[in-house]
């Protein structure tokens, strides 16, 4: 293996030097590093490194001492971003809003060339995610095909298809990971043995071991919390929701629980490092068709049909968006399309998993239209749906949806606050004051995007008269449960404005202790009073970030009409 090993890493050296990179050039991306300064950092940081070698026939796996100057040295050696190359190659900027990533793909304009595909990927701030690059070379003594994956982390993957006339053909990947920094999982949930939701996690270690959730461009931190019999658990911010699992060296195995669904209600959940993306054929931008904009959507279940729109963006194969719906949107979904294994075209899959929501959509792509799609909601519930591409799809005016009774003209109603004291709006402290009221819930993942933005409402309006009353409507009926449940909430969110017991999470309670409205078919929903008491506007549901520019026109719309009023 060891004299496999070192032939092999030879040869692909030898092949590597496609330029010289002795002379200094000028960048074309300024922020991202230079490869001699990230070899020296990466020294100091992180001086071991886990390798894995996989031939057509031996694997060989071990910690050594690293040695990063020789473990970059083919990227290095490989990398195109120079001012004086950059006429070689044809350059297209590919941006996602939705996950806040931009790539750009360089594909060079003769055949000729041997790097036939590199990507540079940032993420919104601007600091470099990942690069790959795509190479191909032929000549009288050997021929190699490549392909080189490297992230922010250092996780590394080198994939060779060489063949050497007369000596050997054969295939080789390297991967390497430097040991203790953070390392990137796939994470899976069981769904009913047929379909396998897929999200991604990754683990920092600092002065503690912390874990994350990646949905699109929301980061999730997960909470220790104190072991229960030999499971570990990672508990879910604001919703009621954690991981019990065992951790046999690298891999995760155990149960996701969501106790505001039940006491016993579980799902299996499998987690494992991965150095590739957790997309299958993620990296192959060529391969796939675009299925980026706008689709007008229709589910179906076992009681009843209703309308979306689907909102996709598209980086390569890899897809970010999210369905917007009458009463909500299905917040940031992540996934990818690719090859149907069966051959009868492209398969969508678009994920979530957020404490509250376990989202997995599946369809299959023919022309402009998904068809056979199915919609599995964690265990609990299954729809199917079909989307035609349709830029001009709409739904109904949010505005529109609920509305005072004919013969009202305000809002009125009296409940506890956290403290049990009795809260109403004809209290001396919303008089002449704009007021939002919002019908919400603890539970609620809409709600809680919702709650963000009111936050930011609340800190740049309030100081000007404005104040906020959230009505809680909870799972739970009792009095101290339902506390219970929005002080974890608040020490999560940190909500400013005040917040009120109203009763159980339910559109027809809320309508009988609201009987001015003619019915309450979302949470949350969002009511504006004037100065005057009066009712200014009710929006239905709620487009949050993961819907893009529906969520930015909401917030303009919103902001305008409360400026108004003060």
């Amino acid at each position: 293996m060891q004299r496999l090993f070192t032939l092999l890493i030879t040869v692909l050296l030898m092949n590597s030097c496609v330029f010289d990179q002795d002379e200094k050039v000028e960048p074309y991306f300024a922020n991202f590093p230079d490869f001699d300064a990230l070899a020296t950092q990466y020294q100091k940081q992180y001086p071991k490194i886990y390798k894995q070698v996989k031939s057509d026939s031996l694997t060989s796996q071990k910690t050594v001492d690293a040695n990063w100057e020789n473990e970059l040295q083919l990227f290095k050696k490989t990398d195109i971003n120079r001012i004086n190359l950059i006429s070689k190659y044809s350059i297209d900027t590919i941006e996602s809003k939705l996950s806040g990533k931009t790539t750009y793909l360089f594909t060079p304009n003769s055949s000729k060339t041997a790097i036939k595909e590199a990507r540079y990927t940032f993420d919104e701030n601007g600091n470099w995610e990942s690069v790959y690059f795509k190479k191909d070379v032929d000549n009288p003594v050997f021929e190699t095909q490549q392909e080189l994956w490297l992230t922010h982390n250092l996780n590394y993957r080198i994939v060779t298809k060489q063949k050497v006339n007369m000596v050997f053909n054969t295939n080789l990947v390297i991967e390497g990971e430097p040991v203790g920094a953070p390392r990137e999982y796939m994470g899976m949930l069981n769904i009913e043995g047929e379909w396998f939701l897929r999200f991604k996690m990754y683990q920092t270690k600092n002065e503690k071991t912390e874990w994350y959730i990646q949905n699109g461009s929301e980061t999730i931190e997960l909470k220790s919390a104190q072991p229960i019999a030999d499971s570990s658990v990672l508990k879910f911010p604001v919703f009621n929701s954690e991981f019990r699992y065992k951790q046999i060296e690298d891999t995760l195995t155990g149960y996701w629980y969501n106790f505001d669904k039940g006491d016993n209600y579980r799902i299996e959940f499998f987690a494992a490092p991965y150095f590739q993306s957790r997309f299958e054929d993620e990296l192959a931008f060529d391969s796939v068709p675009d299925v980026s904009g706008k689709w007008e959507v229709a589910f179906q279940d076992e009681e009843e049909a209703y309308p979306a729109i689907g909102i996709i963006e598209q980086q390569g194969t890899q897809l970010y968006g999210t369905f917007a719906t009458e009463t909500g949107d299905y917040r940031h979904l992540e996934g990818f399309i690719s090859h149907s294994a069966e051959g009868n075209g492209n398969t969508l899959y678009l994920n979530t998993l957020d404490g509250s929501h376990a989202f997995y959509f599946r369809a299959t792509l023919k022309g402009d239209s998904l068809v056979n799609g199915v919609f599995a909601s964690g265990k609990h519930y299954l729809a199917n749906w079909k989307a035609s591409k349709n830029l001009n799809a709409a739904l109904k005016d949010p505005n529109a949806l609920t509305f005072l009774k004919e013969g009202h003209e305000k809002l009125a109603f009296t409940f506890p606050n956290l403290k049990g004291e009795p809260v109403s709006l004809d209290d001396p402290q919303y008089n002449g004051k704009v007021v939002l009221v919002t019908l919400s819930g603890t539970w609620c993942p809409n709600c809680m995007d919702e709650a963000q933005y009111l936050k930011e409402v609340y800190s740049q309006y309030h100081p000007k008269g404005l104040e906020i009353i959230a009505l809680q409507f909870e799972r739970s009926e009792d009095f101290e449960k339902a506390k219970e449940a929005i002080e974890r909430s608040n020490k999560d969110m940190a909500i400013p404005y005040t917040q009120l017991i109203a009763g159980k999470a339910s559109g027809k309670v809320a309508a009988e202790k609201l009987p001015m409205l003619n019915h309450v078919m979302s949470f949350p929903t969002l009511i504006v009073l004037d100065k005057q008491g009066k009712v200014q506007r009710i929006h239905t549901g709620f487009y949050g970030p993961g819907t893009g520019d529906y969520y930015a026109k909401f917030v303009r719309e919103t902001n305008a009409l409360i400026e108004e009023l003060l």
